[in-house]
C-alpha cells in the first residue's frame, strides 16, 4: 500500500468513526436531538433522518474501496453542516449543538474548526485505496474510538451523580 492509499484509508476511518458516533448519539437521545433541532429552527424529525444518512455514509466509507463516492458524500454532508453552523454562529444564535445528539455545548468556532478538520479528512479519503486499506482503517478507527471513549469517561466523571 502506498502512502496516499494509507492516508485515504486512515482518513476514511476517522470520518466513518465520527459519523457512527454522531448517528448513534442522535438515535440514543432522540428527545434532546429533536429539541436541539427545533431550537435551531429545523424540523424535529430531521435528527432521525440525519442519523440514518450518517450511519449509511459511514457504512459506505467502510465497505466501498474501489471508488471514492462514499467519501464524496461525506465531504458534501460536512460542507453543508459547516456552512449551516457558520451561518448560525454569525447570526449570534447560541443553541446547543445537535451534532452528536442533544448537546449542552453551544454551536461556535470550535464546532466549525472540528468540521474543517473532518472536511480535510474527507478530502484525503477521496484518494484511491490499495489492497491493504483495511489495516489503516482499523488503526484509524481504533485511535478515534479510544479518544472518544476516554473523552466520554472524563465527561462522565465531571458530572454530578444523579439521584
Amino acid at each position: 500500500m502506498d502512502l496516499s492509499a494509507a492516508a485515504a484509508a486512515v482518513a476514511s476511518g476517522c470520518v466513518a468513526a465520527t459519523f457512527v458516533r454522531s448517528g448513534v448519539a442522535k438515535l440514543r437521545d432522540r428527545p434532546a436531538t429533536r429539541a436541539s433541532m427545533v431550537e435551531l429552527g429545523l424540523a424535529p424529525g430531521l435528527g432521525d433522518s440525519l442519523a440514518v444518512v450518517e450511519l449509511f455514509t459511514a457504512f459506505g466509507l467502510v465497505m466501498e474501496r474501489r471508488t471514492p463516492w462514499s467519501a464524496v458524500v461525506a465531504l458534501g454532508l460536512l460542507v453543508v453542516f459547516t456552512v449551516f453552523v457558520a451561518v448560525t454562529v454569525r447570526r449570534g444564535v447560541r443553541s446547543p449543538c445537535p451534532c452528536f445528539g442533544g448537546g449542552e455545548t453551544p454551536l461556535g468556532t470550535a464546532t466549525i474548526a472540528r468540521n474543517l478538520v473532518l472536511i480535510a479528512a474527507a478530502l484525503i479519503a477521496t484518494a484511491p485505496r490499495g489492497e491493504a486499506w483495511w489495516l489503516a482503517f482499523v488503526v484509524a478507527g481504533s485511535i478515534v474510538g479510544g479518544f472518544e471513549i476516554s473523552r466520554g469517561r472524563r465527561a462522565g466523571e465531571a458530572r454530578p451523580a444523579r439521584r
